[in-house]
Protein backbone atom coordinates (compact mmCIF):
# COMPACT_ATOMS: atom_id res chain seq x y z
CA UNK A 1 0.00 0.00 0.00
CA UNK A 2 1.04 3.64 -0.70
CA UNK A 3 1.30 5.97 1.99
CA UNK A 4 1.84 9.26 0.18
CA UNK A 5 0.85 11.66 2.86
CA UNK A 6 2.47 13.27 5.70
CA UNK A 7 -0.23 11.67 8.39
CA UNK A 8 0.52 8.57 7.20
CA UNK A 9 4.54 8.02 7.54
CA UNK A 10 3.76 5.66 10.85
CA UNK A 11 1.32 3.81 8.77
CA UNK A 12 4.07 3.67 6.14
CA UNK A 13 6.95 2.52 8.79
CA UNK A 14 4.97 -0.14 10.54
CA UNK A 15 3.85 -1.54 6.65
CA UNK A 16 7.76 -1.54 5.68
CA UNK A 17 8.73 -3.82 8.58
CA UNK A 18 5.84 -5.92 7.93
CA UNK A 19 7.09 -6.69 4.23
CA UNK A 20 10.68 -6.82 5.10
CA UNK A 21 9.55 -10.23 8.01
CA UNK A 22 6.90 -11.92 4.93
CA UNK A 23 9.91 -12.04 2.62
CA UNK A 24 10.59 -15.61 4.32
CA UNK A 25 7.19 -17.19 3.85
CA UNK A 26 5.67 -20.59 5.12
CA UNK A 27 8.06 -22.52 7.34
CA UNK A 28 11.00 -20.65 6.77
CA UNK A 29 9.60 -18.45 9.35
CA UNK A 30 10.37 -18.80 13.24
CA UNK A 31 7.86 -18.31 15.98
CA UNK A 32 9.19 -15.27 17.02
CA UNK A 33 8.85 -13.68 13.22
CA UNK A 34 5.24 -15.10 13.27
CA UNK A 35 4.44 -13.33 16.42
CA UNK A 36 6.05 -10.30 15.13
CA UNK A 37 4.47 -10.31 12.37
CA UNK A 38 1.17 -10.73 14.04
CA UNK A 39 1.96 -7.78 16.59
CA UNK A 40 2.94 -5.40 13.19
CA UNK A 41 -0.36 -6.43 12.06
CA UNK A 42 -2.20 -5.70 15.00
CA UNK A 43 -0.24 -2.28 15.55
CA UNK A 44 -1.40 -1.45 11.65
CA UNK A 45 -5.14 -1.85 12.31
CA UNK A 46 -5.07 0.13 15.57
CA UNK A 47 -2.93 2.94 13.77
CA UNK A 48 -4.63 2.79 10.89
CA UNK A 49 -8.20 3.55 12.47
CA UNK A 50 -6.70 6.28 15.22
CA UNK A 51 -5.10 8.17 12.49
CA UNK A 52 -8.20 8.07 9.90
CA UNK A 53 -10.94 8.39 12.69
CA UNK A 54 -8.92 11.49 13.84
CA UNK A 55 -8.61 13.42 10.15
CA UNK A 56 -9.30 16.95 10.12
CA UNK A 57 -11.30 18.27 7.34
CA UNK A 58 -8.37 19.14 5.26
CA UNK A 59 -6.92 15.83 5.60
CA UNK A 60 -10.05 14.42 4.73
CA UNK A 61 -10.08 16.30 1.25
CA UNK A 62 -6.41 14.89 0.44
CA UNK A 63 -7.79 11.75 1.38
CA UNK A 64 -10.50 11.68 -1.35
CA UNK A 65 -8.10 13.57 -3.57
CA UNK A 66 -5.71 10.80 -2.71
Amino acid sequence: MAYDLDFERPLADIDKKLAGLLQKRGDKQKPEERRQIEELERQLEEKTRAIYDGLTPWQKVQVARH
